[in-house]
C-alpha cells in the first residue's frame, strides 16, 4: 500500500461507524440539512458528527477533508468498505 493510502486507512479507522457514514455523504458534496434527512438524524448531530471527523482526520475544513480524498483515489473505497 503507498504510504498515503496507509495514512487515510489509519484515520478512517479512528471514525464511529455514523461518522463514517457521515463523512461518505460529505465527500459526495450534501448538505448538513440533506445528511440529517438521509440519515434520520437531527442536522445538529449531524454538525457534531462533522466536526468530529474534521478533527480526526486532521483538517480544518471540507475542502481539506475533500482534498485528503482526491490525492488518494482508494479513500473512497476504504470509507465505504468499513
Amino acid at each position: 500500500m503507498k504510504t498515503a493510502t496507509v495514512l487515510l486507512s489509519t484515520l478512517i479507522e479512528s471514525l464511529t461507524p455514523r461518522e463514517r457514514e457521515v463523512c461518505a455523504l460529505m465527500i459526495r458534496g450534501f448538505s448538513n440539512k440533506e445528511i440529517a434527512s438521509l440519515s434520520n438524524t437531527a442536522a445538529s448531530t449531524v454538525k457534531l458528527h462533522r466536526s468530529r471527523i474534521l478533527k480526526k482526520m486532521d483538517v480544518v475544513s471540507l475542502s481539506g477533508l475533500m482534498q485528503l480524498f482526491e490525492d488518494t483515489p482508494e479513500g473512497r473505497t476504504l470509507l465505504l468498505k468499513r
